[in-house]
C-alpha cells in the first residue's frame, strides 16, 4: 500500500499498489493466458493459421480516429 500524503489528495476510493517487476514478466507469469500456439502466416494469401486453425477477421468497415478525424 502506498502511503504518500500526496497520493491521498486525489480522494481515490480503491487502494492502490506500487506495480514491480513489469519487464521480466514471462508466459509462465500469466494465470489465465499461457497458451503458445504455433503462428504460421502467409504474407502472399494474406492468412494466418494458429495451431493449424485458419484464423479469419473481416475487413473493417470503419476506422475510427483516421487521418481525416485526427486533428492536434
Amino acid at each position: 500500500m502506498i502511503l504518500n500524503d500526496s497520493v491521498k489528495s486525489y480522494g481515490l476510493k480503491k487502494q492502490i499498489e506500487i506495480v514491480k517487476n513489469t519487464r521480466t514478466v514471462t508466459k509462465l507469469d500469466m494465470k489465465f493466458n499461457n497458451a503458445t500456439p504455433k503462428m504460421e502466416v502467409d504474407l502472399e494469401a494474406f492468412t494466418v493459421i494458429t495451431d493449424g486453425v485458419h484464423c479469419k477477421a473481416d475487413a473493417a468497415t470503419s476506422l475510427p480516429l483516421t487521418y481525416q478525424y485526427f486533428i492536434y
